[in-house]
């Protein structure tokens, strides 16, 4: 039986990458669905080789100081409560999370950080759910080491702060990476979406090239990333896509939280 050893990536609002121990496989961006892209992009432009790496930093700076605003409104004392939804495509063997438990999908994982003054992560909990609510793993984060309670596992890490830009930044300014910036054309949203584009090689030569799109609305928050797949052709596959349901500073955090909390420290 096969198994596959991953970290969940816990969120901060936009995919914070940071370390709880599980099994299975899953990855900071996720998919709703596999086939062609049903949504329409306009690029801003075609920029020749000098013009695109002027344009890269640009793009890059554009992102990047969302990112800082979403840091400086979101990391402050107190409990940080994120909600995202990750699926994956359905024709790519996941491995288990345990034995005889296939890596879901879909999933929805829901974070909670209890942030110092500094903003570094005193405690914090996170519980992964399949889509009726059951829990499938939990893990627990306080004195440097994050522990997966469900499979008596776990991983020193030592004091971190919350990553806002969930490890995306790092593609961005990846010398083997171009961007783009397009608006897209989307019938099931009023919202005007901005979409930064990271294009790179496929790593693994599936494909010519491995597509990742964040999405942000007028707002300036980070509503989803979607990472495809692109062919010669143009067909495009959407290999995993994350949609983030809810970000919250709140006083105190959920029954739920405090239970396996208490239960943790007995």
């Amino acid at each position: 039986m096969k198994k596959l050893k991953t970290l969940i990536l816990l969120i901060v609002f936009v995919g914070l990458i940071t370390s709880a121990v599980l099994v299975g496989r899953s990855q900071s961006a996720a998919a709703f669905g596999v086939g062609s892209s049903s949504q329409s992009f306009a690029a801003i432009s075609t920029p020749s080789s000098e013009e695109g790496v002027n344009q890269k930093e640009l793009l890059s700076k554009e992102i990047q100081d969302l990112f800082l605003a979403k840091e400086q409104e979101l990391l402050k004392p107190g409990w940080l409560h994120i909600v995202y939804r990750t699926s994956l495509r359905k024709d790519v063997d996941r491995g288990f999370l345990t034995d005889g438990v296939p890596f879901p999908n879909e999933y929805i994982i829901e974070d909670w950080y209890l942030l110092d003054k500094e903003s570094y992560v005193i405690k914090a909990v996170t519980f992964m759910r399949d889509l009726d609510e059951n829990i499938l793993q939990k893990s627990v984060f306080f004195d440097g080491t994050w522990m997966n309670t469900t499979l008596n596992d776990n991983m020193v890490t030592g004091a971190f702060k919350p990553l806002i830009d969930g490890g995306y930044m790092t593609m961005v300014l990846a010398s083997d990476t171009a961007l783009e910036k397009n608006y897209p054309s989307d019938i099931n949203s009023n919202q005007d979406l901005t979409v930064y584009e990271i294009r790179a090689a496929s790593p693994d030569g599936s494909s010519e090239i491995f597509a990742t799109r964040l999405y942000f609305d007028s707002s300036g928050n980070f509503v989803k990333a979607v990472s495809v797949l692109v062919y010669k052709d143009g067909t495009e596959v959407v290999d995993s896509e994350t949609e983030f349901l809810l970000t919250e500073n709140v006083n105190d955090p959920s029954d739920a939280v405090m239970e396996y909390l208490d239960e943790v420290k007995k």
